[in-house]
């Protein structure tokens, strides 16, 4: 019988993000998406660039609902993985500015 650690470990995924909408022809292992699933009907895709967890969108219930959290503005490069991130998952771009509001005005990590 699995531990429920274990459990988890087998329910997770990275990747590499690999740019689709930026001009980019690679971030070279810098930036890793991670999928999780926390609860059997939820599932969390985070985002690390340069190790660092950056962003994260958790799709509810199957997909009936969604929560975006960013961290804020961190480099121009994290910004670009977090645009590529976002964009692959159905949100607009954001600039320097909404980065840190978004993330002040409660959609923080």
């Amino acid at each position: 019988m699995k531990t429920p650690f274990e459990k988890y470990l087998d329910a997770t995924r990275e990747r590499n993000l690999a740019p689709i909408y930026g001009r980019a022809k690679s971030y070279y292992g810098k930036a890793k998406v991670v999928t999780s699933y926390p609860h059997e009907i939820d599932e969390t895709k985070t985002l690390y660039s340069y190790g660092t967890k950056v962003a994260s969108i958790t799709y509810h219930n199957g997909g009936n609902g969604r929560t975006l959290r960013i961290g804020g503005y961190y480099s121009q490069t994290t910004a670009r993985h977090i645009n590529e991130f976002l964009n692959q998952n159905g949100f607009a771009s954001m600039n320097k500015r909404q980065l840190d509001e978004y993330a002040t005005a409660g959609g923080g990590l």
